[in-house]
């Protein structure tokens, strides 16, 4: 039996998305007689079943400062060390530079695949700690990182371009699109009693949300500024955003800074069955993406909003797949 396992910094009940999107992976490669497994971040060490998929979570800081992305690195780098050898070994970009572990999965004999949903040191200049190394240090650590696989998985055309300057192309690039998460079909309308029955109440007017994180790659100013013009011109209008992320509460402070407490809604994560009825709810779904992130990110809840049948608004970059 072929053996894969999957590198990553999360993994549910996780939040984040490559967390799921590598469950998703595991779980359909187990059904086609694959023996996978999970090698990811906890706050001890255990090892458990996860739909039939062996996980094995090592102990790490939560945090995202560089110091927590060091530990992190570090404690992957041991449990993929201590981990019997597979066949195939998937390493993901949580945390960044994940990749440089692809030494030593290909010293232990494995194929070593890098699937990219952020490119990293590019996306330092955005989202990097103040702490973090000169960006000299960074892009050498960068051009290790994907030096060292076999074949590099990226989750859209547009990263293209940014990995040909790291000498990636031809067969050793393949793009592979995000998809929506696999419930997100169970939870779609239907007949009364299904999982995620119902939508949540919906303001009066247009209802435009937001969900998943913001962070530094989303440029959250263009849709302040049209919703305090909206919210002049066209009172019906209300926006809904819901999740976390190192700029919201810097984009909490803004919407009561700018009078729009009555027009912007703020809700913290919310479980997937509140977020699926929240979604449903939307007359829009909005995704945004920082114009300096092009090619080195995407926003991962349109594809959710899509699967929901939901008409997407995407605030961001043109070229890419989304776009």
């Amino acid at each position: 039996m072929p053996s894969i396992l999957f590198v990553n910094r999360v993994f549910p009940p996780d939040r984040g998305a490559t967390g799921r999107l590598a469950a998703d992976a595991a779980r359909h490669l187990q059904s086609l007689g694959w023996d996978a497994a999970v090698l990811c971040c906890g706050q001890g060490e255990s090892v458990a079943r996860h739909d039939g998929v062996e996980v094995r979570r090592v102990a790490a800081p939560r945090g995202q400062t560089w110091g927590d992305t060091l530990d992190q690195l570090a404690a992957l780098g041991r449990g993929l060390a201590d981990h019997p050898p597979a066949d195939v070994v998937v390493l993901m970009s949580d945390p960044p530079l994940l990749g440089l572990l692809g030494r030593l999965a290909k010293a232990r004999g494995a194929v070593s695949i890098h699937w990219l949903h952020d490119l990293y040191p590019d996306l330092f200049d955005l989202v990097a700690p103040a702490e973090a190394p000169s960006a000299a240090v960074l892009r050498e650590a960068g051009r290790m990182a994907l030096a060292a696989h076999d074949r590099i998985l990226a989750i859209d055309p547009s990263m293209a371009a940014p990995l040909a300057a790291y000498g990636i192309a031809g067969e050793r690039l393949a793009v592979v699109p995000n998809w929506a998460d696999t419930w997100a079909g169970t939870w779609a309308d239907g007949p009364a009693g299904g999982r995620g029955e119902g939508r949540a109440p919906k303001p009066n007017g247009l209802h435009v949300v937001h969900a998943g994180s913001l962070g530094r790659a989303h440029d959250t100013s263009g849709v302040l500024e049209a919703a305090a013009r909206l919210a002049a011109e066209v009172p019906a209008i209300h926006f809904t955003f819901a999740g976390g992320g190192s700029a919201r509460h810097g984009f909490d402070e803004a919407v009561r800074a700018h009078g729009l407490a009555d027009t912007i809604t703020c809700h913290p994560w919310l479980e997937d069955a509140e977020l699926v009825r929240l979604i449903r709810s939307a007359d829009v779904a909005l995704a945004m993406l920082d114009r300096r992130a092009a090619g080195m990110a995407l926003p991962c809840k349109a594809h959710l909003a899509l699967a929901l049948e939901r008409p997407v608004l995407f605030c961001g970059p043109p070229g890419t797949g989304l776009a």
